[in-house]
């Protein structure tokens, strides 16, 4: 997502200061290569409670401190190194957020910022204490009114943020060519059998435990036709082996076409456990994408709430289930698969939703604004 964007910008209009997790080893595309770049340790972002309450503190206001000035005196040395005229912020993790806006206010730049996830998930997966985490969310609230824009995850997120901290937010979302996109026949493939497809990360298992309850109290049949899951992904979880076909990841086109072949449903979780809550609402699913471009109709199961839900109730490119009850998710998946007017309507809808928000050039349109 990051390279993509780097791609819309004039050549040679950007350089890198990489505060990167030392255990990584990440490698820049090769046509992205020209960027000047410093790479340095990040401090650890883990809660250090081996130290007990009282050192995982301590550590944390050292890495606030002594580390961040370090850190920011490095980066307004490269910055002054090569002229920049703004900085570029991806807040993401404690470190970062306390850097940004003292950085740019060395440097006497303006500010642009970008947020993919709530901090507030940051903090919790990574077991920071409370007294570190009010601080850290504090700092994030500053830098959000201290940005000349933010460019967010979602639709929701930008209207959010926009709200709340006065600053301008443009919604950017990953767009492929139009070339990507697939426009199979909208109907069911086989009159036998319907498979559900789904790629991406396994983490909304409240979901598909449900979805999974469901089809196993109708023996796997939807109006007769057998259910099968294909999965593009990592570790399929707990699904049930003898009714789901695995293939692993898979790159992005490979993956849209083979859900566009193989796939009848494209099935889209999202956790509805309530310390998700804030990351339901605000972050966005790249699958919903992906799906659109394999044309495919989609059912999202996630709260009402939650980015993607809104974002397919609004635009028609989906179909909604906002409950963790397995008949419900059951009856709507045998909806979208029994009537071939529905079918057809969500799948054409979905192929629309692509050409309208999800292409390079709508993406290429959102960075330019975000930048202007």
């Amino acid at each position: 997502m990051l390279a993509e964007q780097c791609r819309l910008l004039q050549s040679g209009s950007v350089a890198g200061f990489i505060v990167l997790n030392p255990e990584l080893r990440p490698e820049l595309c090769p046509d992205l290569s020209e960027i000047p770049l410093r790479i340095v340790d990040k401090p650890n972002e883990r809660g250090e409670w081996e130290l007990g309450l009282e050192g995982a503190i301590a550590a944390e206001r050292f890495k606030a401190t002594v580390c961040r000035d370090e850190l920011v005196a490095q980066a307004v040395a490269f910055g002054r190194e090569q002229g920049v005229t703004a900085v570029w912020a991806m807040l993401e993790g404690q470190t970062i957020v306390r850097m940004a806006l003292p950085l740019a206010e060395a440097l006497g730049v303006p500010l642009y910022t970008q947020v993919w996830d709530p901090l507030s998930w940051w903090l919790r997966e990574h077991h920071v204490d409370d007294e570190t985490s009010l601080a850290v969310l504090a700092q994030f609230d500053a830098t959000l009114r201290g940005s000349r824009a933010c460019a967010t995850a979602s639709w929701n997120m930008a209207a959010h943020y926009q709200e709340l901290y006065g600053t301008r937010c443009v919604p950017i979302i990953s767009g492929y060519e139009p070339t990507a996109a697939r426009m199979p026949p909208l109907a069911l493939r086989r009159c036998d059998e319907i498979v559900v497809g789904m790629a991406g990360q396994f983490y909304a298992n409240d979901a598909w435990d449900v979805l999974v309850s469901g089809l196993e109290a109708e023996n796997w049949l939807v109006g007769g036709r057998t259910v099968r899951i294909l999965y593009l992904g990592g570790s399929p979880g707990n699904l049930p082996q003898q009714h789901c076909t695995h293939w692993g990841y898979l790159p992005p086109e490979a993956a849209i076409d083979t859900l566009a072949l193989h796939a009848d449903i494209l099935y889209c979780p999202y956790p509805f456990r309530e310390e998700m809550t804030e990351v339901a609402r605000l972050s966005f699913p790249s699958k919903i994408v992906m799906y659109a471009a394999a044309g495919r109709p989609i059912l999202c199961h996630a709260p009402y709430d939650s980015s993607p839900a809104q974002y397919l109730d609004r635009t028609g490119a989906g179909a909604v289930c906002a409950t963790l009850d397995a008949r419900a998710v059951y009856d709507m998946l045998r909806w979208i698969a029994s009537d071939p007017s529905v079918f057809a309507r969500l799948a054409g809808a979905a192929q629309e939703a692509f050409r309208t928000d999800f292409t390079r050039a709508v993406m290429a349109r959102n960075v330019s604004d975000f930048f202007s």
